[in-house]
């Protein structure tokens, strides 16, 4: 990919054009007498500024002057060269943060280069922070250079002391409307206590896994006339949010009667903003927890979600205040699903996170020869990067293949079989469960179950609790079956057959899945 910069009019949105024309020569640098005084690069290299100066670069966002070259990369597409913009857009609302340096001719995050320190999670600070990002192929977007620096830990560290920076520096300059404008803070005050109801809406859905959306979820929301009155067709947060104020939560009431409809917070956008400003705040969390406990394993593994994309889902692994814990990290699209590219993109989201690959003693994976072979696999090639990562085949996935081998002995495979039909025969008839149950207060007193388990061909946990309470039951079981098996009809006819499969055999192969399957929950 090659850089340069054309004098022409900026492009309205960063997407791909066709240009033949020829390049015309990149911009100079600009003299330091030149440079503007919000010049964001002359930082870079000044540690002394005065407060003022920073203040000043905090707060001028970056405007093009007249007469801008916008500079633009070019990458070969189909034997045509195709040029992407830098452009105004990258500039405003969530990424008016990042400024344009004339003198270093590339784009930079003012919070990270005032407040970053030299690296993070024992990472140099390089793109952005302390070197300029000249290439502006892919800026935006879900895996682009700007939003990706906008997840990262430090980054949020930054802008928090950049706002902590720019409040003190206001009120010791004697900014009077902010100090004395007690309508404006007492307004602002307000607006946070009814964003605050929506957050925790929100994050009483996420905890249960309740989709957010419905049929009608955008546009104005009705609050209830009288009381119960809610329109559930709204979906589940707005009907939610409903109840709260049918409840008088008069917060939440007072917000969605008295703001614009452009400020409630509640649209869609909104909801996907709050959803990513919590995912931020637990991913922090859990980077804390692991950068206590110092050291650390990860676990991941790829599986195709419902749009047929490629996910990478990663988990970590540490010990803290003796007990392991295992943290889910974040969900990562896999465009290579080769070893190495997998092992470039995990050792990626480490570093992204702020967590030092040196710190990384162990990895686990499923078998499968792309992440756990022995010559160019994921782990091979971690291996080589984190000498201390040591492999250990993923227990739940050895388990896996222990009961689908196991499956293929006749007598497991037909001792499942026989514990199902079982449970099933029992919880088709009210008559026969209440006929159990009898038995079980006489041949097993002590015990607390009362029925069996069905199957789950699944959950492994759920398949041990059901051959768990039918190695519990079983005495009553035996005798229930055999009581019926003179019983007339069908049932008779099944207590018999049940009563002869459950043989020696059958006895052995249950004991082989109890000890077996508490593997998966130990």
């Amino acid at each position: 990919m090659v850089e340069s910069v054309v004098a022409n009019e900026p492009p309205p949105t960063d997407v791909d054009r066709d240009d033949a024309d020829e390049r015309e020569p990149a911009l100079l640098p600009m003299s330091a007498a030149e440079l503007p005084v919000t010049d964001i690069g002359l930082a870079v290299d000044n540690r002394s500024l005065t407060d003022a100066e920073r203040l000043r670069l905090l707060e001028n966002l970056w405007v093009a002057p007249p007469g801008f070259q916008w500079p633009f990369s070019e990458r070969m597409d189909h034997g045509k060269t195709r040029r992407k913009y830098l452009g105004p857009q990258h500039f405003i609302d969530k990424y008016a943060c990042f400024r344009y340096s004339a003198s270093k001719q590339g784009v930079f995050c003012a919070p990270c280069v005032l407040f970053a320190a030299q690296c993070a999670g024992g990472v140099k600070l390089e793109r952005l922070v302390k070197s300029p990002l000249q290439k502006y192929s892919h800026l935006t977007g879900e895996n682009g250079y700007l939003t990706m620096h906008l997840q990262n830990t430090f980054h949020e560290d930054c802008v928090t002391k950049a706002q902590a920076f720019t409040q003190l520096r206001r009120s010791q300059t004697g900014d009077v409307v902010q100090q004395l404008g007690s309508a404006a803070a007492l307004q602002r005050e307000k607006n946070r206590r009814g964003l605050e109801r929506i957050i925790v809406a929100i994050e009483f859905h996420g905890r249960l896994g309740l989709p957010l959306r419905g049929h009608r979820d955008s546009g104005d929301l009705p609050l209830p006339e009288t009381k119960g009155d809610i329109d559930y067709t709204q979906g589940n947060l707005r009907a939610t949010l409903q109840l709260m104020a049918d409840c008088n939560d008069e917060a939440l009431k007072q917000h969605l009667i008295t703001t614009g409809r452009n400020s409630t917070y509640i649209s869609p956008g909104s909801q996907n903003q709050i959803i990513a400003a919590i995912c931020a705040v637990v991913r922090r969390q859990v980077v804390t927890e692991v950068k206590a406990a110092r050291y650390f394993s990860i676990m991941a593994d790829e599986t195709t979600d419902f749009s047929h994309q490629e996910q990478l889902a990663v988990c970590v692994r540490y010990v803290q205040r003796e007990a392991v814990f295992e943290r889910f990290l974040c969900f990562e699209l896999a465009p290579d699903l080769t070893g190495k590219g997998l092992a470039a993109q995990l050792l990626s989201v480490l570093d992204a996170a702020g967590l030092d690959k040196n710190d990384l003693v162990g990895q686990g994976y499923d078998g499968a020869a792309a992440m756990s072979g022995q010559h160019n696999s994921v782990q091979k090639h971690i291996l080589d990067e984190c000498s201390t990562a040591v492999n250990v085949h993923c227990a739940s996935h050895a388990l896996n293949l222990c009961l689908a081998k196991a499956s293929e002995v006749p007598d497991i495979r037909a001792a499942i079989t026989t514990m199902h039909e079982v449970a099933v025969f029992y919880s088709d008839s009210n008559k026969r469960l209440l006929h159990l149950q009898r038995f079980v207060d006489t041949k097993c007193p002590d015990t607390s179950r009362s029925r069996l388990k069905l199957h789950c061909t699944t959950r492994w946990v759920e398949k041990q609790d059901a051959v768990v309470v039918f190695r519990e039951l079983f005495p009553a079981v035996v005798a229930s079956l055999d009581d019926m098996s003179v019983w007339p009809g069908d049932t008779g006819s099944k207590a018999t057959s049940f009563i002869k499969s459950m043989d020696s055999g059958f006895l052995v192969a249950m004991e082989i899945l109890h000890t077996v399957l508490e593997v998966g929950i130990i």
